[in-house]
Formats: structure tokens, C-alpha cells, sequence
């Protein structure tokens, strides 16, 4: 892809507001053709990463407007402790 067509793809990226889409569709348009996917198929992954990159800003921009210290997940959630106190509830 020239310089020009990926500026142009940028210009339009900006006015759309689909901020992920530059930084996604290199990578996801080699993918797409060495994996030899349809067109439609490359347009789904490429509008999911965009969906994905806002759900991520959106998470990242609520927890620092609530001014929560730490994002914390299940994953990270300690089983053991929880088990070992008695006389609480699980």
C-alpha cells in the first residue's frame, strides 16, 4: 500500500472517529491475504478490533473518572483467602 492511499485511509479513519482502524488494517489485511478470507470477512475483523479498542478506551476512561486505584479482574481474585475465613459466607 502507497503512502498516499494509507494518508487517505487515515483522513478518512479521522473524520469516521474509527481512531483503531489505522493502527489495525495493515496487519489484519496481510493476515486476511495470507489466510486467503473474503473481503467481508476481513471488513468483520477489522470493525471488531475498532469495537474492541473503544470498549478498551471506554473501560480505561471510567475507571480514571472514578478515580478507582486499580482495575482489577476474577482472575486476580484470591480463592484461597476467601475459603480460609470462617464465618463468611462464599
Amino acid at each position: 500500500m502507497s503512502d498516499l492511499q494509507h494518508a487517505r485511509l487515515a483522513e478518512l479513519c479521522a473524520e469516521l472517529r474509527l481512531s483503531a482502524v489505522p493502527d489495525l488494517y495493515g496487519a489484519l489485511a496481510q493476515g486476511a491475504v495470507a489466510r486467503e478470507i473474503s473481503y467481508a470477512a476481513f471488513l468483520e475483523e477489522v470493525l471488531r478490533g475498532e469495537r474492541d479498542a473503544r470498549r478498551a478506551r471506554a473501560r480505561e476512561m471510567f475507571a480514571r473518572v472514578e478515580g478507582f486505584p486499580a482495575v482489577k479482574t476474577l482472575d486476580g481474585f484470591d480463592c484461597v483467602f476467601r475459603r480460609s475465613r470462617p464465618g463468611i459466607p462464599i
